[in-house]
């Protein structure tokens, strides 16, 4: 599961970083937070089972959030992973049942606790619980709201399930894929070496003011981005193509 973590609304370079996060083998966090840890069945699938690491999936689908169905979106999934893009109808969760109930469960145990939470409607008593009143040590920084939500996935992933029988996603998964010797794709190798291709490509040019202690770089959208980053070339004054693997 990719579970990258953004501080505005997601946009279509957010969904592609998704599904890079979902393919590439999951990479264990040293937890800063005191008391926070991995529990002995916690976990993530291609971290228990390394073999799931650069999998693919046949179908997948989607809420119609313009993200979602942008032509980038569309092309990642389509192109370069190769699966079905399933948007469904609007405004039925239903039909999208478990991921629907794993937001519940992620909302309940996580986000609804955290300083600050806004509730799901104007009256929400929660909404009032959790105001921190002006108390700044009271509140979460991006680099533990990324633990935070690493630590509430790998629980989830470890532990015990009704729907399952009373076992957990990840044994339920070890059970199909080592036990039943279930089937599985794999991204071709060349193209793991190339996820950030996912990623449009932006002509840009490199700029620099070297009078004023400004290093070579290119202005793209928000941010300026230097030349040590791998995708961005020298050369002063001309065009460049440049993808962004970690953009946030």
């Amino acid at each position: 599961m990719g579970n990258p973590v953004g501080c505005r609304e997601y946009s279509r370079y957010d969904v592609i970083k998704t599904i890079e996060s979902a393919l590439e083998p999951h990479r264990l966090r040293d937890f800063t937070i005191p008391g926070l840890a991995y529990g002995p069945h916690d976990g993530f699938p291609s971290q228990r089972l390394p073999e799931l690491a650069y999998t693919t999936w046949e179908w997948m689908r989607l809420d119609n959030a313009k993200a979602n169905l942008a032509k980038e979106t569309l092309n990642a999934l389509c192109e370069f992973v190769g699966c079905r893009a399933d948007a469904g109808p609007k405004y039925s969760p239903d039909n999208r049942p478990y991921i629907e109930r794993f937001f519940g469960t992620i909302a309940s145990r996580l986000s609804s606790r955290l300083p600050g939470y806004t509730g799901s409607h104007p009256r929400d008593l929660r909404r009032a619980l959790a105001d921190p009143k002006g108390m700044l040590r009271l509140y979460v920084s991006f680099d533990e709201l990324e633990e935070l939500v690493e630590y509430a996935i790998a629980s989830y992933n470890g532990t015990p399930h009704a729907g399952l029988n009373n076992v957990t996603p990840l044994e339920a998964m070890e059970y199909f894929i080592r036990g039943k010797e279930q089937l599985v794709t794999w991204l071709p190798e060349h193209r793991r070496r190339t996820l950030c291709l996912m990623q449009s490509a932006k002509r840009c040019t490199v700029r620099a003011y070297l009078q004023h202690g400004v290093r070579p770089h290119i202005q793209l959208v928000w941010r300026a981005l230097h030349k040590q980053r791998p995708c961005v070339q020298h050369g002063f004054d001309r065009q460049k193509l440049a993808y962004l693997p970690e953009c946030r």
